[in-house]
């Protein structure tokens, strides 16, 4: 899966406070829809998780922030406590309001790169797969070529589709098997009764 680079704080955490924060990010899901999004890169997670590792994390730049200011304010400026919190707070929530938003179109942005890369490659490697075909190799082999060649994006998907056909086969393979043995008993045990 692929990491998000501006969640400082991992899944692993934010998923402890995912109980307190779930209705919130049920409500955001309802007006952001990340679902597509988010199916169509690699980060491996739902919206309501990564809604609320958003909000964890929008929640820590804030403090950082905060800490941050507070103590340029007092230092840099000799300033007294409470209009450097004052300054601190109001710049770290504009700050952490901006990371927020980044975090929320993260998706949207990797989904688009994502499909650009395929736009860029899917023509060549369609043209190999045409190219094997019509030369006499089996479409599953020239689908396992592109799978592992250097077509980048492209070469992912097609591995995913290979796997998911192999392991489809080696489902129905093993349901044969399965429907063929227990055909095969039936037939002995009607001849086994006859005799």
């Amino acid at each position: 899966s692929q990491r998000v680079p501006l969640l400082i704080v991992p899944f692993s955490l934010t998923d402890r406070a995912r109980f307190l924060l779930s209705g919130l990010a049920q409500r955001m899901n309802q007006r952001v829809k990340i679902d597509d999004a988010l199916s169509r890169t690699d980060i491996g997670v739902n919206s309501e998780r990564y809604l609320v590792a958003s909000f964890v994390n929008t929640l820590f730049f804030f403090l950082l922030f905060s800490l941050f200011f507070v103590f340029l304010f007092m230092v840099g400026r000799n300033l007294a406590l409470s209009p450097a919190l004052l300054l601190s707070v109001g710049i770290a929530a504009l700050l952490a309001l901006v990371m927020f938003m980044i975090l929320l179109h993260y998706p949207q942005i990797i989904a688009g790169k994502k499909a650009e890369q395929i736009d860029k490659t899917l023509i060549f490697a369609v043209k190999d797969i045409l190219l094997q075909v019509s030369s006499g190799v089996p479409l599953s082999q020239a689908l396992a070529h592109v799978a592992r060649a250097q077509y980048g994006v492209v070469s992912e998907e097609f591995a995913d589709v290979v796997l998911g056909v192999l392991s489809l086969a080696n489902t129905m393979k093993v349901d044969m098997d399965r429907a063929v043995r227990d055909k095969l008993k039936k037939i002995f045990d009607v001849y086994a009764q006859d005799k």
